[in-house]
């Protein structure tokens, strides 16, 4: 729905820019420029809005989706479908293009609110930075005790270059923008890198 809100302001700032260009010496075009403005900023504010709505793209609880795995959304989608004399059969058909997803809401547990509570953001966050904890202290660490132990170039250069290809991947799963995986990406090779010369100059001292 609202790329078709964003569709429909495009489409009048396009009549406007037409209008001006062809008509600008009748009347109309003054009432296009008081107009334009306006339409303009709701054009920009709805692509600032599609932007926002974009991270919530692929999330279990995507507010910006009614889906009839949740009820609350189920009970309003019957609702509406009834009243033009539809029922869930007459969606059959949709059902070889649909998307399974899941899990469905019984009834059993609760219904989920739209955007999840506070709480449960609030302990969402919380394993999740536990989580980003445990996994970049093993990226970390891990290969240091095998780089420590074995000190071989070329499994201590095997192993970096490993390591360095499944952390990038993991930030490019997690991240969302270039930018960051790079910094990460190479800044996790960096410190392998620097305790990989510090180990040869060890044992080239040695």
């Amino acid at each position: 729905m609202h790329r078709m809100y964003m569709r429909h302001l495009q489409a009048r700032l396009i009549q406007t820019a037409i209008t001006l260009h062809f008509d600008h010496g009748n009347a109309r075009p003054k009432e296009e420029i008081q107009t334009l403005e306006s339409t303009l900023r709701k054009y920009v504010q709805a692509v600032q809005d599609h932007e926002y709505m974009a991270r919530y793209a692929g999330q279990r609880n995507d507010p910006f989706i009614a889906s009839s795995e949740r009820i609350h959304d189920n009970y309003l989608l019957m609702r509406e479908m009834t009243r033009y004399g539809k029922t869930a059969s007459d969606m059959e058909a949709f059902k070889e293009g649909a998307i399974p997803t899941g899990p469905w809401e019984t009834g059993e547990g609760g219904a989920q609110p739209i955007g999840a509570t506070r709480t449960e953001t609030l302990k969402r966050g919380l394993w999740s930075r536990i989580a980003g904890a445990l996994v970049g202290g093993a990226f970390l660490v891990g290969p240091m005790w095998l780089l420590a132990l074995k000190q071989e170039l070329y499994l201590q250069l095997g192993v970096t270059t490993g390591c360095v290809s499944v952390f990038g991947l993991l930030m490019a799963w997690y991240l969302s923008s270039l930018e960051a995986v790079f910094a990460a990406s190479v800044t996790y090779a960096a410190v392998l890198m620097v305790f990989i010369g510090v180990m040869i100059q060890e044992k080239g001292g040695k």
